[in-house]
């Protein structure tokens, strides 16, 4: 079976700064779900983060083993730059509509309820 899969790059603009161009990667997650496996949907690949972060929108519909509560920073390091997630092991694939990678079990942060976060893919079980 294949360990590879293509990512989806994107290079635009900086909202603040237009001199500057971002790049993102981009691939395909599907999540083990109580029903079976969910329909995919596009992941951030951040390749400078070690865990993952899953939003909540996402995460309620999956079997996950929590861990324990938790509160993770960004690069600002102010107190309403703060995220209360939960530390947690959930099942996922990866994909780029053509190949699918075998099931992994990833451990993770699970954003709380409400909090608005995309969906980002850390290295860790991922990109190892």
């Amino acid at each position: 079976m294949s360990t590879r899969i293509h990512l989806a790059i994107s290079r635009k603009p900086a909202r603040d700064d237009p001199s500057v161009i971002v790049t993102r990667l981009f691939t395909w997650v599907l999540f083990r779900t109580f029903e079976g496996i969910a329909e995919p949907y596009r992941a951030i690949v951040d390749t400078g983060a070690p865990t993952s972060l899953i939003p909540y929108k996402i995460w309620r519909h999956c079997p996950a083993l929590t861990l324990k509560d938790t509160v993770i920073q960004g690069i600002a390091d102010r107190e309403e730059c703060d995220l209360p997630v939960i530390e947690g092991v959930i099942k996922c694939t990866l994909s780029d509509g053509y190949t699918m990678l075998p099931e992994l079990g990833i451990c993770t942060h699970l954003a709380s309820e409400g909090s608005d976060v995309p969906l980002l893919l850390g290295f860790d079980a991922m990109l190892e």
